[in-house]
């Protein structure tokens, strides 16, 4: 059996869509501009400073990143994210 496996540790784009909220309110909150935001969570590069800010911002909001890493292969499997909150939609649809 196979699996697949990432590049990045955190899954960063799966946290923020779990909150709801643009990369452009993400950006605004951590200091960075939305293209460099974006870029991260594509590629997951970026300094450990800079990886340490954006977890916290979405640790301090309820998200939990979850995952194991391969170290011999320094591959990540499991990558992705859960809430320790419930979260609600900005708008709802009561019809």
């Amino acid at each position: 059996m196979q699996y697949r496996s990432n590049g990045a540790e955190f899954a960063l784009g799966a946290a923020r869509a779990f909150l709801d909220i643009t990369a452009k309110e993400a950006a605004a909150e951590l200091g960075l501009n939305r293209q460099t935001l974006t870029k991260i969570e594509a590629s997951g590069e970026c300094s450990p400073e800079v990886r340490r800010k954006i977890v916290e911002f979405y640790r301090t909001h309820g998200i939990v990143f979850v995952g194991w890493r391969d170290e011999e292969n320094d591959r990540y499997f499991g990558v992705g994210v859960m809430t320790t909150k419930q979260i609600l939609p900005k708008s709802s649809d009561t019809g």
